[in-house]
């Protein structure tokens, strides 16, 4: 689809068969069954699994499978790798014209960082970066198209064992993953993804939350503004607590206060509350998250988690 592959290799059969059919019937009718096991019967022309029938579909003259080129630059175990992916994601941009920020970027500079790889998303309004420590030694460069990561997070969860990063600098243009469960291909995209960590700032005075309690927070406020086109909202830090509040003409007005440990300076910030809510969805499941606002009017604020995650997120005013 589109340049993208996956191929999921089955058990041998005596007698080598092949047969074309749609995938979307072909999942309907495995939803529907309640074995582990199924028996699959391919003869000329049709294919049957538990009493199901599909009919060769026509085939174009020129398919044949495409795994990607080149030699496998890292592994890492497939639930590592999915987890990290799962947590940018959300960060991905999905505006066409913008297409080097509609992939998650996996790299490695071992001459820089010798024990770490990098996964970053970014939609221009908010950025999240996960990094994994181990050793790496020869360079990553993969851009993974949206699709590419849909795909690998939902087939993530039937497979076991290391997965290997097939790109490089010198590479071919087909990169991918592979596995012994899987095989999955793309075209390498023509673009570079920008320059990311010049938008990361120091880290300030810092507040201590716990995200799920502050997502709720931002949902109820983003429940008043969704009546209108307003997106903003307040963002009030101080000792022990913060406060989001919402207003909009004509839809009224919301307060909700998550208590938190912070610093004394008190500090007010405005956010797109769609672009909290993406990021909090994705830590909602840590115990505590690290929140730095920063009140510059151009300062972004920094979200960082134990899991080795952080996240930029730019402001839309810098309130009176």
């Amino acid at each position: 689809l589109d340049g993208i592959e996956l191929i999921v290799p089955l058990p041998p059969t005596p007698d080598e068969e092949s047969i074309l059919v749609a995938a979307m019937h072909l999942i309907d009718a495995l939803k529907g069954l309640k074995n582990d096991r199924v028996t699959i019967d391919i003869t000329a022309g049709s294919m049957s699994i538990e009493g199901i029938t599909f009919v060769n579909q026509t085939r174009e003259p020129d398919f044949e499978p495409r795994p990607p080129e080149g030699a496998v630059q890292v592994r890492m175990p497939m639930a590592t790798l999915a987890y990290r992916i799962a947590l940018v994601r959300l960060a991905v941009s999905t505006e066409s014209i913008r297409h080097s920020l509609t992939n998650v970027l996996i790299e490695s500079n071992p001459a820089e960082e010798p024990n770490a790889i990098n996964f970053v998303a970014s939609d221009g309004q908010w950025l999240a970066r996960a990094w994994l420590q181990m050793p790496v030694a020869a360079p990553v460069n993969l851009l993974m198209p949206e699709r590419v990561a849909d795909v690998l997070l939902a087939i993530s969860p039937e497979v076991a064992g290391p997965v290997g990063i097939h790109c490089g600098p010198n590479d071919p243009d087909r990169v991918g993953l592979s596995s012994a469960a899987f095989t999955l291909s793309w075209e390498r995209p023509g673009d570079s993804f920008p320059e990311y960590r010049q938008v990361i700032p120091d880290l300030g005075p810092f507040w201590s939350v716990k995200p799920a309690e502050l997502l709720a927070a931002v949902q109820k406020a983003g429940a008043l503004l969704k009546k209108t086109k307003a997106v903003a909202v307040d963002c009030t830090f101080d000792l022990s607590s913060i406060t989001i509040h919402a207003a909009a003409d004509g839809a009224g007005e919301t307060t909700v206060r998550v208590d938190s440990k912070g610093h004394r300076k008190k500090v007010v910030v405005a956010f797109n509350w769609k672009n909290l809510q993406k990021l909090l969805t994705g830590l909602r499941g840590e115990d505590n998250v690290w929140m730095a606002p920063s009140e510059k009017p151009m300062g972004a604020m920094v979200v960082s988690a134990p899991n080795d995650f952080c996240a930029v997120l730019m402001p839309i005013w810098n309130p009176k």
